[in-house]
C-alpha cells in the first residue's frame, strides 16, 4: 500500500467517524491562528484547487476549517484533491445540517407543510447520500461518487420548490432558501473538486 494510499484512508476514517457521530461534532472550528510556512503553502494548494471550482470563494472558506484538521494538515507537503473532497463533503455536511435543523423549526412552530419536504430531502441526503459518497471514494466509483453528490443538489432544488408552491405570506422561508442555495451550490463545488479525482480514481 503505497503513501497516498495510507493518506486517503486516514482522512476516510476521519470524514466517515464524523458522518456516522452526532451533529453537534460537526460544529464548524477555525483552523490555528499559527501555523508553519509549509501549513501556509498547503493552504495556498487548497485556494488553488478551490479556483478550480464553480465557486471558488465558498470552497475555500467552507473547506479550510475542517482540511486543517486532517493528518494531511500536519505532515504533508502537498494537497490533494482527494483531501479537499473528504472535507467538503463535511462542509456540505454542516450545511445540510442547518437546513435540516431549520425546516424541522419551520414544521414544529407553524405546521409549515412545505418544511416536511425540506426536512425529509435533507435528512435523506445525511444518512445517506453524503456516507455513499464517502463509500464511493474508498472504492474509487466514479457512479456512485457522482450519483451521491448530484442528490445534494436535487434535494435542495426539491426543498425550494415545496417552498416555492407554498403561500410565504405567515412563514420566515427566506432562511430555508439561503440554507438551499449554500447546499446547492456545495454540491456542485464537491462534484467539481470529484471530477479533478478521474486520474486518481483509475490509476
Amino acid at each position: 500500500m503505497d503513501m497516498n494510499m495510507n493518506m486517503e484512508i486516514l482522512v476516510l476514517v476521519s470524514v466517515t467517524s464524523l458522518l456516522l457521530s452526532p451533529p453537534t461534532i460537526l460544529a464548524a472550528k477555525h483552523p490555528p491562528s499559527t501555523i508553519s510556512p509549509r501549513q501556509q503553502r498547503l493552504l495556498s494548494q487548497l485556494q488553488e484547487i478551490c479556483n478550480k471550482t464553480t465557486h471558488p470563494s465558498l470552497c475555500a472558506n467552507s473547506v479550510i476549517k475542517y482540511y486543517s484538521k486532517t493528518s494531511s494538515f500536519k505532515t504533508a507537503t502537498r494537497v490533494e484533491p482527494v483531501t479537499v473532497l473528504y472535507a467538503g463533503i463535511q462542509a456540505t455536511s454542516e450545511y445540510v445540517e442547518s437546513a435540516a435543523t431549520e425546516a424541522w423549526r419551520l414544521r414544529s412552530d407553524t405546521s409549515f407543510g412545505a418544511s416536511v419536504v425540506c426536512e425529509e430531502v435533507y435528512g435523506k441526503v445525511m444518512e445517506v447520500d453524503l456516507r455513499t459518497a464517502v463509500d464511493g471514494i474508498l472504492t474509487k466509483d466514479l457512479f456512485v461518487l457522482f450519483t451521491s453528490l448530484q442528490n445534494v443538489g436535487i434535494a435542495a432544488t426539491a426543498c425550494e420548490e415545496a417552498l416555492q408552491a407554498t403561500s410565504f405570506e405567515k412563514v420566515p422561508v427566506s432562511v430555508m432558501t439561503e440554507f438551499g442555495e449554500k447546499v446547492s451550490q456545495m454540491g456542485v463545488v464537491c462534484l467539481d473538486l470529484a471530477h479533478m479525482l478521474d486520474w486518481r480514481i483509475h490509476d
